[in-house]
């Protein structure tokens, strides 16, 4: 990952406090939370710590859509 300057770290704070919670996910979409994070371990979703991990609704889209057969 490249590193971010002070201003690009927080924009990306500020539009990851809207961004869902695994376990929003996990409930909302019917996916076992632990193959959320390992896919955020992995690379596969972006992801952002605020106290609890908030994933990229895009990224999780594009993920959850490749899981599909």
């Amino acid at each position: 990952m490249d590193t971010l300057n002070t201003e690009e770290v927080l924009a990306l704070a500020t539009e990851a406090r809207s961004w869902p919670t695994i376990g929003a996910l996990a409930d909302r979409y019917r996916v076992n939370g632990r193959a959320i994070r390992k896919a955020v371990a992995n690379g596969d979703l972006q992801a952002v710590r605020l106290n609890v991990l908030r994933i990229n609704p895009a990224s999780f889209a594009a993920w959850l859509d490749a899981r599909q057969p």
